[in-house]
């Protein structure tokens, strides 16, 4: 980060300031994760700019610019230690291994007879913490008021504390107005041809919460630099030369108006590469800050505010007590040479003792994990292959199918898969009856084809086809209508005159017995969708607008292609069962803005019901099997079946029925029985559990919550992820798991060119690492990384949430998703364990051909194992 310094430099020509803009602009955005919007909410690092860093270095060096406060995440550790989830032996372990540069531990100090290591001193800092009550120490605290206060060094600011929050206040009110999707009746105009600034220029004049005087120094400064008539980047040049910033501070006065407004920042940046029509969201974000910036020091305009804040940091107290607490050695030193323990505290700091305990926890977490893993590797390699079983059925990798897929195989002779959730089809889907397509792949692709769902043509009956047909169209009609009408400023009181009757039914239905209705109304639903039969048209995305509806199919020989090129990597074992089941996953819960964090993360936050049924009847089709005939032998006998795990209520339902012949349908009926058996099993093992949530709601098959309005947790989602299981899952069966494994299905000695390995490591892999890398900083750090408890949030926008009533956008999980009721951590803060099965060599090849995996293995974002077949057998 460049010097904040207030000294003067001249500035450079023009042409290169700003390119110096744009360039600082750039790095600036970098270090913020992205914001994906409340119907897509898509898991990211929040430290993904700081990737090229080890992941040390990352926590320290993020800190001054992203402004968190990962230490306070100590006294988490504290509670996880009185929890027995690591033990002191895993810290002194984790002391160990600790990456300290240049023998910094071995570095001791000579005070009076004694003498101290770094290393002792660490160790009794931690032990004191952990283990004991810290009680008030007045001499030591005299001690560090004598020695180690020091005025605090405030950065170059171009506002007081207060004038900055009201130049947020401000900016959060137009940015939620303009960004707006669909949540406000009178909307800021938006499009390629109103920018953000154009459109608050226009509507400015007309805020009653701007006084006066500043409007008119807005009007002014705006006429005065001939804003109005420059391109973006031309208007920052003439604002940050107005303002007097050096050149050489354009990154820190950038970097602090990003700061101000960091959840806002992470969706612009969303916008930018998700609509290139926005390109300029950012710059123009930057111009208003900076414009109010400029009216209000021209102004005056809360002159007499208080300046920022100098309180002198603590850190120093808290720490001497720490380790001198009991250890009078320790007090002696500080008490006649405090200033020489400076460079201790310095050198090895909070965040430094906060990676140690990560450290130590996953020591203690997965040693036994890796263990077991291993010895149960050793013992397959002496068990022969099982026959042919009666179905196979493909899952998400997702850590919410391992247990459903060990009950199910336990249940009955069906092998498992796990494959991302998406099944290799990178599609925008829409569904019948809905008016936007949604992106149905992970957030590291962008659609290639886009795909629309109608009813069947040959369903069994014409009038049931037209009905259906109908009933969608009106259902969307009514909807759009009803929510015009409640949201209409002059219609409000007649709405509330005419249906309210009806709306209070509905929340009488919701309060008493919204679960029953709900369960009844999705068991229907499922029984109609699978009988009905749906049929999905499929186009490159180059070649439609959105908003036409499809006519014209990929050819068999184009779906062929895409076919023979999914199901190698699904890790099919061939000849193939008479039934193969996709099965997606969804989660079913209501009244709840996070939804799509539980949904399919490798959908783009959707269900994965939709890209099964696609990828089914494709390979349903008959060209479509003859096409592949030279590359994938499809016996004609074998069907396959579209599926959804409800990850809530653990029903799964399949979607595509229709298609199995009367002759096959007691078979079928079978292994549909199989499934429901798994669910009641499942839903059985969940009661019993310990933190499971609402015993009360598991009963009379399946989860009820799913269907409560009132519930901020109706499931766990992904919390508790532990580690990334890349190999067959032969080896992995005989274990428990316990829904903590992401697990993806790889045999290595059918990849000699090393492409689906490539593959898993460079997309799902790199996913996995990021949903586990929100979830551990979102524990650590509710208030930056996370989004606080539900039960204060305010849906902005339909985009995202507010703590209260206005505050900055929420980036993270919220708090019920990571600690149980009483405050205790359900997810465990650790960095993802990766196990691969595979030859050494070739992992190693992998790693060092795909800089981004190389990032993640070699910074230590996530710890990586393998289990090399040549060399265990």
């Amino acid at each position: 980060m460049p010097s904040t310094a207030t000294k003067q430099v001249d500035f450079v020509t023009q042409d290169s300031n700003m390119d110096s803009i744009k360039n600082s602009i750039d790095k600036v955005l970098n270090i913020y994760g992205k914001v994906w919007p409340l119907h897509t909410v898509n898991a990211c690092n929040p430290l993904v700019g700081f990737e090229d860093r080890s992941f040390v270095e990352a926590l320290k060096q993020s800190k001054p610019l992203l402004r968190h406060h990962l230490e306070d995440s100590l006294f988490l550790f504290k509670d996880l230690y009185r929890r027995q989830q690591f033990s002191w032996n895993n810290v002194v372990e984790a002391i160990d291994q600790y990456p300290f540069k240049n023998g910094v531990l071995d570095q001791s100090l000579s005070i009076a007879t004694k003498t101290f290591t770094y290393q002792a001193a660490l160790s009794q800092e931690l032990k004191t913490f952990l283990t004991e009550e810290m009680s008030e120490n007045i001499i030591l605290e005299g001690v560090f008021k004598q020695t180690f206060d020091k005025e605090a060094i405030i950065p170059l600011k171009l506002l007081s504390t207060s004038q900055s929050c009201w130049v947020d206040e401000q900016l959060v009110k137009w940015l939620a107005t303009y960004w707006d999707n669909g949540q406000a009746v009178w909307k800021m105009p938006r499009s390629s041809n109103t920018s953000f600034y154009d459109a608050w220029q226009n509507i400015i004049q007309y805020d009653s919460q701007a006084p006066k005087e500043l409007q008119i120094f807005l009007k002014k400064t705006t006429i005065t630099l001939g804003l109005n008539l420059l391109q973006p980047l031309n208007r920052l040049e003439k604002l940050l030369q107005a303002l007097s910033v050096p050149h050489n501070n354009y990154e820190w006065i950038i970097n602090e108006e990003c700061q101000s407004l960091p959840g806002w920042v992470g969706y612009l940046k969303y916008q930018q590469e998700a609509s290139p029509e926005y390109g300029n969201a950012i710059y123009d974000y930057l111009t208003v800050r900076l414009l109010y910036t400029v009216a209000i020091k021209q102004s005056g305009f809360y002159q007499n505010a208080n300046p920022p804040s100098t309180e002198i940091n603590k850190t120093f107290t808290q720490r001497l007590q720490w380790i001198s607490q009991g250890n009078p050695d320790f007090v002696y030193s500080f008490q006649h040479s405090p200033q020489q323990w400076q460079g201790y505290f310095n050198t090895v700091t909070l965040l430094d003792c906060v990676a140690i305990l990560i450290r130590a926890l996953e020591v203690h977490q997965q040693t036994p994990l890796l263990q077991a893993l291993t010895n149960a590797y050793t013992s397959s390699l002496s068990v022969e292959a099982s026959l042919l079983p009666k179905a196979q059925a493909v899952f998400c990798i997702d850590v919410r199918s391992e247990p459903y897929r060990r009950i199910l195989e336990s249940v009955a002779a069906i092998e498992t898969y796990g494959f991302a959730g998406f099944f290799g089809l990178a599609i925008e889907g829409k569904h019948y009856g809905d008016l936007e397509s949604l992106p149905l792949c992970p957030i590291l692709l962008s659609p290639s084809y886009s795909v629309q769902e109608s009813v069947a043509s040959n369903m069994p009956s014409p009038l049931l086809s037209r009905a259906v047909r109908k009933a969608s169209l009106y259902r969307q009609q009514w909807i759009y209508a009803f929510k015009k009408i409640r949201r209409d400023l002059f219609a409000t009181f007649g709405y509330v005159e005419a249906l309210g009757v009806i709306h209070g039914l509905t929340m009488v239905r919701d309060s008493f017995v919204g679960s029953w209705f709900g369960k009844a109304y999705e068991a229907i639903k499922a029984a109609l969708q699978s009988k009905m039969g749906t049929t999905y048209t499929t186009q490159p995305c180059n070649q439609h607008s959105s908003d036409v509806q499809l006519s014209i199919d990929l050819t068999s020989e184009e779906k062929a292609g895409l076919v023979a090129s999914i199901i190698p990597l699904m890790g099919l074992r061939f000849p193939l069962a008479p039934f193969v089941i996709i099965t997606g996953h969804a989660a079913q819960t209501k009244n709840n803005p996070y939804k799509s964090s539980l949904d399919c993360g490798a959908c783009g936050a959707n269900g994965g019901g939709y890209n099964a049924s696609v990828l089914c009847q494709w390979l349903n089709e008959a060209d479509v099997r003859s096409k592949l005939k030279e590359s994938l032998e499809i016996p004609d006998r074998t069907y396959f079946i579209a599926a959804e795990h409800n990850t809530t209520t653990q029903d799964v339902i399949f979607l595509n029925e229709s298609v199995i012949r009367p002759q096959d349908h007691s078979v079928w009926q079978s292994i549909k029985e199989s499934f429901q058996e798994a669910s009641r099993l499942y839903q059985h093992q969940l009661i019993s559990k310990p933190n499971v949530l609402h015993h009360q709601s598991h009963h009379h098959g399946g989860n009820m919550s799913a269907y409560d309005w009132s519930q901020t947790r109706p499931e766990w989602g992904l919390s508790q992820n532990q580690a990334f299981i890349i190999g067959q899952r032969d080896w992995t069966k005989t274990l428990n798991l316990e829904g903590r494994c992401f697990l993806h299905s790889y045999d290595w000695t059918k990849d000699e060119d090393e492409s689906i390995l490539s593959l898993i490591m460079s997309a799902p892999m790199v996913v996995g690492a990021w949903i586990n890398l929100q979830y551990l900083f979102s524990t650590l750090d509710q208030q930056r990384f996370g989004s606080g408890k539900k039960y204060t949030h305010n849906v902005v926008s339909l985009l995202g949430v507010y703590q209260g009533n206005r505050s900055d956008l929420q980036v993270g999980l919220p708090y019920e998703s990571l600690f149980s009721n009483d405050g205790t951590p359900y997810h465990l803060p650790q960095r993802l364990l990766v196990c691969i099965e595979a030859p050494k060599e070739r992992v190693q090849r992998i790693i060092d051909k795909t800089p981004s995996v190389k990032r993640l293995v070699e910074n230590g974002w996530i710890n990586l194992h393998v289990l090399d077949p040549m060399a265990i057998g």
